[in-house]
């Protein structure tokens, strides 16, 4: 009897945390990068989100991807580019992601502004 009684009461705690764990649901964001080098836009700039490689940019420098992430999570955005005869510094910013009102599909846009110089063998 009592081991039925606290069997019970361990099978309604359990449910009581499980219903407690309040489970996040991802949320849809779109993210757009709009990559210059020196004032021009820069094409086949790679993308990267968190530190893996997503894509890279058009020609005339833009790239936009829609990703789910669990609201307050944080997501780094960094750009690379590689061009023959200059050394061209990587851009990286970051943000956290918030919960959208009404399911609306929430927008991060970004401008990397990326810096190079030339260099000579």
């Amino acid at each position: 009897m009592v081991k039925s009684a606290i069997n019970v009461t361990m099978i309604i705690l359990a449910s009581l945390l499980l219903v407690a764990c309040n489970v996040q649901k991802q949320v849809d964001l779109e993210v757009e990068v709009n990559v210059t080098l020196d004032g021009q836009p820069a094409s086949q700039a790679k993308i990267f989100f968190d530190g893996s490689q997503v894509g890279s940019t058009d020609s005339k420098g833009r790239f936009s991807q829609r990703l789910k992430k669990l609201p307050g999570e944080e997501v780094r955005v960094s750009v690379q580019k590689d061009a023959h005869g200059y050394r061209i510094e990587p851009w990286e910013d970051s943000f956290v992601t918030k919960l959208s009102k009404n399911g609306a599909v929430k927008t991060y846009t970004f401008k990397a502004e990326l810096q190079a110089t030339k260099y000579f063998t």
